[in-house]
């Protein structure tokens, strides 16, 4: 049994490493996506023949 908790413990470990491991890149990702979408925004231009251009 001592074989059994170890390996569990282990794993347990590894899961822990991992998940914490994919919440810190995903931040850093999404940091990176937000930097990106704000720099390369381009304004929107209107159109100098719209029907309701006052």
């Amino acid at each position: 049994m001592e074989l059994n908790w170890i390996t569990i413990g282990g794993l347990l470990i590894i899961v822990v490493i991992v998940v914490f491991f994919l919440i810190k890149r995903n931040r850093k990702d999404e940091e990176e996506y937000e930097n990106f979408l704000n720099e390369n925004d381009l304004p929107i231009e209107k159109e100098e023949d719209e029907a309701n251009n006052y």
